[in-house]
């Protein structure tokens, strides 16, 4: 006799667990009684997702990517994991958390980042967000700038904050004048700079 099969619709992260763990909890039919561990059942993951599944848990122990080119740093090994980290999970659409003790390197580590993906075509020529409180926006204008001369850094803070649009003419290809303050880099291919307040 063919067993029953539960269909139901779960979350995007209730999905990637599922994949990483190979299980995946049962709704109950009632209420669970108080101490009782929900039942469980095998997840059979799919072609695709077992791809992304495969990429993620080789992400954190892979070999680490080299630096970027335009990085005027060296990165630590540490760094250089947590930045291939990084370029995977954002690579797969996913998004990530890097967080540390102060003084370990994370925002130059993102800052590495930032730099992969334009090197590599990822990013196709877009700038980076960068939310942060608005009393580091000096420290993250101030590091980019030592670790990645030349990008350009926006501050979208105050009453009289604004972006330009991209012009029409701008692509990752063609470097746009100086007209919206962004240099000779292609349009958009650095940084915005916000706070938490402002995105309230």
């Amino acid at each position: 006799r063919a067993r029953k099969r539960l269909i139901r619709k779960a979350t995007g992260a209730q999905a990637l667990a599922a994949a990483l763990t190979g299980t995946t909890e049962l709704p109950s039919s009632g209420a669970a009684a108080p101490g009782v561990e929900p039942e469980t059942a095998q997840v059979v993951v799919g072609a695709s997702l077992l791809r992304v599944r495969e990429q993620v848990l080789a992400a954190a122990t892979r070999e680490p990517l080299p630096e970027p080119a335009g990085l005027r740093a060296s990165l630590r090994e540490y760094q250089r994991h947590g930045l291939t980290w990084l370029a995977d999970l954002t690579g797969l659409g996913l998004g990530a958390c890097l967080a540390d003790d102060m003084g370990l390197g994370k925002t130059i580590t993102l800052i590495a980042l930032h730099l992969h993906r334009l090197e590599s075509g990822l990013s196709a020529g877009g700038p980076t967000l960068v939310v942060c409180p608005a009393s580091l926006l000096g420290n993250w204008e101030s590091e980019i700038q030592r670790f990645a001369p030349g990008l350009p850094v926006r501050r979208f803070h105050g009453s009289a904050r604004s972006l330009p649009a991209p012009h029409p003419d701008s692509s990752p290809e063609t470097p746009s004048s100086d007209e919206f303050g962004w240099g000779a880099e292609p349009h958009g291919a650095g940084f915005v700079l916000t706070t938490y307040g402002t995105l309230r």
